[in-house]
């Protein structure tokens, strides 16, 4: 029993480094998921500030407003690529038989943020920071339902004649 005396203290040495790594890898994912979840909620906030009414919004404001948002929500607002087009849906007629999505126009918003990697991670890597990126589109909400309620009093007034 004496000649095993420092066996405990070899083993305890030897599996460490790779307990330290399983630690330091779980808390970059947990910072990485955490950042997602923020990325998406600065997301669905520029699309409630774009769609809102009041004064007009250019896509000047929608980026700060972004990066402002962004910073808020404990992300780097300097690390906020936004990125706002003009989309217009384009539905071919055998999904929309009664044509309630032609014409219809509105903006598509990509969000961009660049995380640094830890240093060791960024070793095993080769990559010094991870991208996430998040697209997410809005549709002229009026114009939408006005549409709607045309094509849907034309539907009523058809099937009523036939009866």
């Amino acid at each position: 029993m004496k000649k095993n005396k420092g066996q405990a203290a070899v083993e305890f040495a030897i599996t460490l480094p790779f307990f330290a790594v399983i630690l330091a890898g779980l808390m970059q994912l947990s910072v990485l998921m955490i950042h997602r979840v923020e990325l998406v909620f600065v997301e669905r906030a520029v699309m409630r500030y774009m769609t809102a009414e009041g004064e007009e919004r250019d896509g000047d404001r929608v980026k700060s407003f972004a990066r402002e948002i962004a910073g808020k929500s404990g992300l780097k607002g300097d690390a906020v690529e936004c990125k706002i087009s003009a989309a217009g849906v384009d539905v071919p007629s055998s999904a929309d038989p009664f044509g309630l999505l032609s014409g219809i126009a509105g903006a598509k918003i990509e969000l961009t943020y660049k995380e640094k990697l830890f240093p060791a991670f960024a070793g095993i890597s080769g990559k010094q920071d991870i991208e996430f990126k998040t697209t997410i589109y809005s549709g002229s909400g009026p114009a939408l339902q006005f549409k709607i309620k045309e094509k849907a009093g034309e539907i009523w007034d058809s099937l009523s004649q036939k009866h």
